[in-house]
């Protein structure tokens, strides 16, 4: 699910991940033409669309019969997927297994510099919201205040992406537990598959 990073905060399409879950995990990735196609078929009539976005309009004007029809456009898509032998999720976690290996044999430490640079700026603005608790001239206030609580907040994303991308993500953790789990269980028992 992270080919649609960008996608995530938006309302309409946290709408169309309750109604078509298939359909969102698509966006941003090489099914999305084929979601769209399926989508099309299923709404009919003028409601044509020409990109996953465009679906927000369905999503947010909030027509019982268009969010059905929707909805029978993801159980479509979902069977055609499945048709296929396609698997959206893996292809996800692929391309982010993907970009690490590519990190680790390039070894660009440009990278590894840009990291360093948002760690020390999301320190830095940290260490001024908690200078101004302390110490009265440096309190911020008004437009000064706001600014600089976005840039918290905006920086503090990429410090989680980069933790994310250097470390795993939480579900990446998940997965590698169960496995472990399934390998030890399988070595007890007699397996010794390890």
């Amino acid at each position: 699910m992270g080919l649609f990073k960008g996608l995530k905060n938006k309302k309409w399409f946290r709408g169309l991940m309750q109604v078509a879950p298939a359909i969102a995990a698509a966006a941003g990735g090489p099914l999305a033409g084929m979601a769209v196609q399926l989508a099309n078929r299923h709404l009919g009539g003028d409601k044509q669309i020409s990109s996953i976005e465009e679906l927000g309009t369905i999503i947010t004007g909030g027509d019982p019969d268009d969010l059905l029809k929707l909805r029978d456009a993801d159980q479509a898509f979902e069977i055609k997927l499945k048709d296929l032998d396609i698997d959206i999720k893996e292809i996800g976690e692929k391309s982010i297994q993907g970009a690490r290996e590519m990190q680790e044999k390039i070894n660009d430490p440009a990278a590894n510099h840009l990291s360093y640079i948002v760690l020390a700026t999301f320190g830095v603005l940290a260490a001024t919201v908690l200078a101004g608790f302390f110490f009265e001239e440096f309190q911020l206030e008004g437009p000064a205040e706001r600014f600089v609580f976005l840039l918290i907040g905006l920086v503090g994303s990429w410090v989680t992406q980069i933790m994310n991308f250097r470390f795993g993500s939480s579900r990446g953790s998940l997965i590698k537990t169960i496995e472990l789990s399934e390998a030890l269980k399988s070595y007890i028992s007699g397996g010794r598959k390890v």
